[in-house]
């Protein structure tokens, strides 16, 4: 019995990890791949965690920091990022 219930719970979790074990194709002329998810190379080192494991930050090379939960544009001025891509240009270079 408890064998039976060890298969069905495999059987349940599979599909998922060989889900989640499938790297992602990007387009790499015009996106970053974190692995496991694609993001457009303009969020790299823009001072917001886009990938889950937070590879588009690692390595920048910021001229200085914006505060915590800032966009950093492209100019160097921080935004908040929830106006990150809402259609309005907060950034004076429109890069949010």
């Amino acid at each position: 019995m408890m064998r039976l219930l060890l298969v069905a719970a495999a059987a349940l979790l599979l599909p998922n990890v060989v889900a989640f074990s499938r790297a992602v194709s990007c387009d790499l002329e015009h996106e970053y791949s974190c692995g496991f998810q694609c993001i457009p190379l303009e969020f790299l080192c823009d001072n917001v965690r886009d990938c889950h494991n937070g590879l588009d930050e690692e390595s920048c090379e910021y001229l200085h920091s914006c505060p915590i939960g800032d966009f950093m544009c492209r100019t160097g001025e921080c935004v908040s990022s929830h106006f990150k891509c809402n259609g309005l240009a907060e950034c004076s270079d429109g890069s949010d």
